[in-house]
């Protein structure tokens, strides 16, 4: 079993890969894509995560927010990038962290996570604010399968690929080593699989202080 591949956020470089390894979705209302078929999100975390990726093969930093319903990208990379807008009768959305926003355009863009992973999907163009030029949602997220891990600094693509966030590094994350052993011994023969229970061998000790 190989280990998951990790993409570091310097080494995105969507113009690099070849053509024949980049996989890409078209993403359509209600569909879920990975981890997400099977699963819920629980509503009370909320969490965000900013990544390294490209709109139109353009580089950028995208935020991912699990406060937010929608996906925009700002006027000014729409004006960059000379996106063709669709008018829509203004509607009241919710934004970043959840604030209300009001947006009556949209257009279809690619987006790139990773250095393999292609998305093709209509976003709303609008003001994002705080000096950020694409938002994607939990809309994104349920669709394309992405879901973040904020403690290890990771997003997780399709086929279990890994990003790392701007501003982690890979030799920073956390976590717990826990010794577990079987609670009866076991005899099989070449090709033989057996289901068993395992206790965990876990002891919390409190450190002295000085």
């Amino acid at each position: 079993m190989t280990s998951p591949e990790i993409q570091h956020p310097d080494q995105v470089n969507p113009g690099t890969v070849n053509s024949e390894e980049i996989r890409e979705y078209k993403l359509n209302p209600g569909e879920r894509y990975g981890w997400w078929e099977d699963n819920d999100p629980d509503p009370r975390k909320r969490d965000v995560a900013m990544v390294h990726g490209a709109v139109n093969d353009c580089r950028t930093k995208v935020l991912l927010n699990t406060g937010a319903t929608v996906n925009i990208v700002s006027f000014d990379l729409a004006r960059k990038l000379g996106l063709r807008l669709k008018s829509h009768k203004q509607t009241k959305v919710s934004g970043m962290g959840g604030v209300p926003t009001y947006i009556g355009a949209s257009a279809q863009v690619k987006i790139t996570l990773g250095s393999r992973v292609v998305y093709l999907l209509d976003v709303w163009v609008a003001n994002i604010g705080e000096g950020i030029e694409v938002l994607l949602g939990m809309s994104f997220m349920f669709a394309a399968g992405v879901r973040i891990g904020i403690r290890e600094g990771l997003v997780t693509l399709p086929d279990e690929e890994t990003i790392v966030m701007c501003g982690w590094n890979p030799a920073e994350r956390l976590g717990v080593d826990m010794p577990v052993e079987t609670t009866s011994s076991w005899y099989l023969a070449p090709g033989e699989s057996k289901v068993v229970n395992i206790s965990y061998n876990f002891v919390w000790t409190d450190e002295p202080t000085a």
